[in-house]
């Protein structure tokens, strides 16, 4: 009879420790679950922005390609001034040319300003450059790169986009999109 006291007492305490050995494996489940859903927010936001550059950039690309006089002039050529920093540049209020006859000078200036105006409002401290570019690809750093390096007034035009990342602490981020508009020759 005595034995038999000290037999429930370590059923008990084994019960104890099994049901906390449960609870810590069930709680670091619970945290791996966790960790993937921030995981797949995190992938999603950035997705999004992706899927949104991507459209900015084919559209600024149209609106490049069908001015063709403003694209084939070096000289005038608006849309290759375009060197944005969302956080230091204001976008300028441009009239929009829908109601309006415009200049097509004043056209480019308008579908500037109201692409710049998207580009703040769908990325994170956004950048954007337009430029002439043999190399938007840097070997060295494994990725894109600002600088804009042109042989000629005939090289290709290159619409670079970058932003930030919230968890990231770059203060200026390389461009994680860059699209080639078309390759222009005399």
């Amino acid at each position: 009879m005595s034995n038999r006291p000290l037999f429930y007492a370590c059923r008990r305490g084994f019960t104890l420790t099994s049901v906390l050995i449960s609870l810590l494996i069930l709680s670091i489940g619970v945290i791996a679950a966790l960790k993937m859903q921030v995981a797949a927010i995190q992938a999603t936001q950035q997705y999004t922005y992706f899927k949104s550059a991507l459209i900015l950039a084919s559209d600024i690309a149209d609106k490049i390609r069908s001015n063709f006089n403003q694209s084939q002039n070096i000289n005038i050529n608006q849309f290759l001034t375009i060197n944005f920093r969302a956080e230091k540049d204001k976008v300028d209020a441009e009239p929009m040319c829908f109601d309006i006859g415009c200049t097509p000078d004043q056209l480019v200036s308008s579908d500037i300003a109201e692409w710049l105006s998207n580009i703040s409002k769908a990325l994170p401290n956004a950048r954007a450059v337009v430029c002439r570019d043999t190399e938007p690809w840097s070997n060295s750093k494994n990725g894109f790169n600002w600088e804009c390096k042109s042989s000629n007034q005939y090289s290709g035009v290159v619409i670079k986009l970058g932003w930030a990342d919230k968890e990231s602490q770059e203060f200026d981020p390389p461009p994680k999109v860059a699209i080639p508009v078309a390759a222009f020759r005399d």
